[in-house]
């Protein structure tokens, strides 16, 4: 579900900028039901910071705190 659009944003930085795809994968690192979401949302920010660090840049923090959360809840999983 994730994964296409994730993909059509590393391609093209137009696409990334012009369709808040940026805060969609904040809004379900936030509020994903499932922790594959999650997780797959976890890993295009983290490729989209790599990419494109000017366009995440003023997310970082959101970022860390949803990867917090993801990591608590796995370590209490196990």
């Amino acid at each position: 579900m994730l994964t296409l659009p994730g993909i059509c944003c590393l391609a093209d930085k137009n696409i990334a900028k012009s369709h808040g795809s940026i805060t969609i994968y904040l809004k379900e690192l936030q509020n994903g039901k499932s922790s594959y979401i999650r997780a797959n949302a976890l890993m295009i920010m983290g490729d989209l910071c790599i990419k494109y660090t000017s366009l995440v840049d003023m997310y970082i923090p959101d970022i860390l705190a949803c990867l917090q959360v993801y990591l608590r809840e796995l370590y209490l999983i196990f």
